[in-house]
């Protein structure tokens, strides 16, 4: 029996009829990624990345996931412009957003800019599994 007859799809091994399940994670750091990328894969997600704001604007208007996971410290932007960004978009502006890196007074900015979950670092992947069912709830 091949993948595809055992409800997968190839390239990703994602269950068939999650097709619509795609997360973007916009992070600079290869760590803090590869642990998001690694979670949201075995949850069933395809996932799709980038650490620049600007790139990852772009994409998630070509992909449209279903949920973003956004640094707050982005190489060539701040993650609540990227926030600004898409909310003035109207096809991304109800798009799930999980901040990380966040501590102290920039937790309450992030949040009241519309975030559904915050995380810190370092990350865990209990503590994804966990933002990601508040963010979708």
């Amino acid at each position: 029996m091949d993948d595809l007859s055992r409800g997968k799809r190839k390239g990703g091994g994602v269950p068939a009829g999650h097709a619509s399940r795609r997360a973007l994670i916009v992070e600079g750091d290869s760590g803090t990624l590869g642990l998001c990328r690694h979670v949201l894969e075995a949850e069933g997600y395809k996932v799709d990345a980038s650490d620049s704001g600007v790139e990852a604007l772009k994409l998630a208007l070509e992909v449209a996931p279903s949920v973003i996971f956004l640094d707050l410290n982005l190489r060539d932007v701040l993650g609540l412009q990227f926030l600004e960004w898409l909310r003035s978009n109207p096809a991304l502006r109800s798009t799930p957003v999980i901040g990380i890196g966040v501590l102290g007074g920039d937790a309450s900015r992030f949040v009241a800019s519309g975030v559904r979950a915050v995380l810190n670092k370092p990350l865990t992947a209990t503590a994804i599994k966990h933002a990601l069912r508040a963010a979708l709830g």
